[in-house]
């Protein structure tokens, strides 16, 4: 994290203090090394033989001092930086005395040169370092455009870059830092307002990386930006315990070349707190809160892939538009997603691919993931809770989902447009809409929910339109206590126009249909409708057969299954106790209707608040080896209305209240 003042402060002022002591008590310089303060890089110059440490010496500098008998013991120092220099050979440390130094003037080969403290002590920029192996701590550098420039190889400590123009800091060499604040940065006079436009963003950060560049950083960061916070051009960047704030664009931008950070906060950007564009990414411990809508970038992003790869690990996005953003190609994977309190999306993918893990969405005013046409997402162990729209929406895209609960959405849970998905172990409770809704599944690859709980959903538990691809395929699903919704719809499945395969699939308690297949055809194996306020099974017009196995439908409100048109064979299974309900009727186990054609064979029917099976308007049942019981009305009841009975044997009746059967002959 960014040094405070005070902690600044007082490592300057230790430093002077072990300085001092390494004076002898005459004041000369005595023949020790300079005390070590933190890691130094290959001091020597490329044609020069290395120091000996034994006669390195300690040479200060105190502005205004005298230039008589200056030396550069601390009793006499020298008076400028340059008589210091002039006096100093390879392995010799300048200290500044706390002051304005005047002009920064770069070390000779082999040189370091420290400050008393960043807070008291100053040179004026620009500070180009262009010889290998510079060494420069503990002072601030105060204006300059950049400020400090590293064309070779250079290490910083403690070391403050204020006020520089256009940029504060430039890395084209090779650059460790280590506790360095890089402060308000500002504009180039006369310079337009930053943006990204159509040949790219505009030039400026507080800290740039050329390409080739490589920047190592640990500790400290930036605050006050006129633009990016941190950019690199095909360079190699690397932040460890970083932190940027308050920049006027992206906190990190990197286009080409790699990132890696770790404990990287990001606080009030603009943009994107990160962002990558054809970049290799390794992030991990990341926090970026509150990031900015920016109109030119199209986004208020927490952390951004476009192009590229990468991975992230731990990542917490407070506030903004959306938390993670993969788009343009990219590649990547992450675990411990945690993104609360925004304005759009958790995650979004678009022609791109992601594979996360433990993810965490809460409070977004959008949605919780989103995956737009092109889009790959794979997620496992994923909880989004109190989003505004929608927990999962993907578009012409491709999912893969194991581990997803969705609480209180205030639309629907999962949307899928089109999309290709594979859903397992789903959780949606109270959502404000349909739970979820699959709209013209794709012919190839196709769509399966398994392992799937609805409860208090509106409208309906899952819906399902289109009938143009493979088959949807629903199983080991639970869906209960859907009320009514917009058209008062309050079912538990709905099939309109769609083809579908329900295997296992338990409707209950649903204010509405248990299950509703409408000009669409379904196979339906071992399923259980039971205490729905509507019909535990509603087959309206289907264009191809509706077949059921083993259906269990109980309790339902006016019929345990109703059949207005087409084709439908149940086999095996139970039809029971149907309630008689004002609206739907008056408790039939079954009524085939408008021409319908029912196949029954080994079905047990029994006391239901009327009759156990009905056919009626034009209708045709056809009955084998079922078993007719204690029925409220008669057995079997055939209307004199064109309908018809064809029982092909093994049939049972037993105590149906008006006899085995009844009506036309």
């Amino acid at each position: 994290m960014r040094a405070s003042a005070a902690a600044l402060s007082a490592r300057g002022a230790a430093l002077a203090l072990a300085l001092a002591l390494a004076l002898g008590c005459d004041g000369a310089p005595t023949r020790q090394a300079p005390p070590d303060v933190g890691p130094r890089p290959d001091a020597g110059a490329a044609d020069a033989s290395p120091p000996d440490a034994a006669l390195a010496r300690l040479l200060h500098v105190a502005p205004g001092a005298s230039p008589d008998a200056a030396d550069g013991r601390r009793d006499h120092p020298f008076p400028t930086l340059q008589a210091a220099y002039e006096a100093a050979r390879p392995g010799d440390t300048v200290l500044l005395l706390p002051g304005d130094h005047g002009p920064a003037i770069a070390p000779p080969d082999g040189v370091a040169l420290w400050g008393s403290g960043a807070i008291n002590t100053t040179l004026q920029g620009p500070l180009v370092l262009r010889r290998a192996g510079a060494d420069v701590r503990s002072l601030t550098v105060l204006g300059g455009e950049p400020a400090v420039t590293v064309r070779a190889s250079a290490s910083l400590g403690a070391v403050d870059v204020r006020a520089g123009v256009g940029e504060g800091l430039r890395v084209e060499g090779d650059a460790v830092l280590e506790d360095v604040r890089v402060v308000d940065t500002r504009a180039p006079d006369g310079a337009e307002p930053p943006a990204f436009g159509p040949e790219g963003p505009s030039a400026g950060a507080a800290v740039q990386v050329a390409s080739g560049g490589r920047l190592t950083w640990r500790g400290g960061g930036v605050a006050g930006a006129w633009w990016m916070g941190v950019r690199s051009a095909g360079g190699a960047l690397t932040l460890d315990d970083v932190a940027v704030t308050d920049p006027g664009g992206p906190g990190v931008f990197v286009e080409g070349g790699t990132l890696v950070a770790r404990a990287l906060v990001v606080e009030r950007a603009v943009g994107a707190g990160v962002r990558l564009l054809d970049a290799e990414g390794d992030l991990t411990d990341l926090r970026i809160v509150d990031v900015a809508y920016a109109s030119d970038q199209g986004t208020g992003t927490g952390v951004g892939f476009v192009g590229g790869a990468g991975r992230v690990t731990r990542l917490t996005v407070v506030g903004g538009e959306r938390g993670l953003r993969v788009a343009g190609g990219a590649v990547v994977e992450g675990t411990g997603v945690d993104v609360r309190d925004g304005t759009g999306s958790g995650v979004g993918v678009a022609g791109a691919e992601a594979r996360l893990t433990d993810v965490r969405i809460e409070r977004m005013a959008n949605g919780g993931l989103q995956v737009g046409q092109g889009g790959a997402l794979a997620v496992e162990r994923v909880v989004v809770i109190d989003v505004r729209r929608y927990g999962l929406l993907a578009s012409q895209a491709s999912v893969e989902v194991t581990g997803l609960r969705i609480e209180g959405s205030a639309a629907r849970g999962v949307t899928l447009l089109g999309a290709n998905a594979r859903l397992d172990d789903v959780e949606i409770v109270d959502a404000a809409d349909v739970a979820v809704q699959i709209t013209d599944p794709p012919a190839e690859g196709g769509v399966h929910v398994g392992a799937l709980t609805v409860r208090g959903a509106r409208g309906a538990g899952v819906a399902v339109f289109g009938r143009g691809g493979a088959p949807v395929e629903i199983e080991d699903a639970e869906i209960e206590g859907t009320r009514p919704g917009d058209g008062d719809l309050a079912d538990g499945v709905q099939l309109f126009d769609a083809k579908a395969h329900l295997r296992r699939v338990t409707v209950r308690r649903n204010d509405g249909a248990g299950i509703l297949v409408e000009r669409g055809d379904a196979v339906l194996e071992a399923v259980e409708a039971e205490a729905n306020g509507g019909p535990g099974l509603v087959v309206v017009e289907p264009t191809g057969p509706v077949l059921s196995t083993g259906l269990v439908a109980r309790g339902n409100g006016g019929q345990n299954v109703l059949v207005l048109g087409g084709l439908v064979e149940l086999q095996g299974g139970a039809l029971a106790e149907a309630l008689p309900d004002p609206a739907e009727g008056a408790g039939d186990g079954l009524v085939a209707a408008q021409s319908a054609t029912v196949v029954l064979r080994g079905v047990t029917v029994r006391g239901n608040g009327r009759h156990g099976a009905a056919a009626l308007a034009r209708s045709a049942l056809r009955i084998e080896g079922n078993h007719f019981e204690r029925n409220h009305g008669f057995g079997v009841q055939v209307g004199c209305d064109g309908s018809s009975l064809a029982d092909e044997g093994g049939n049972t009746y037993a105590g149906n209240a008006d006899g085995e059967r009844g009506g036309c002959p």
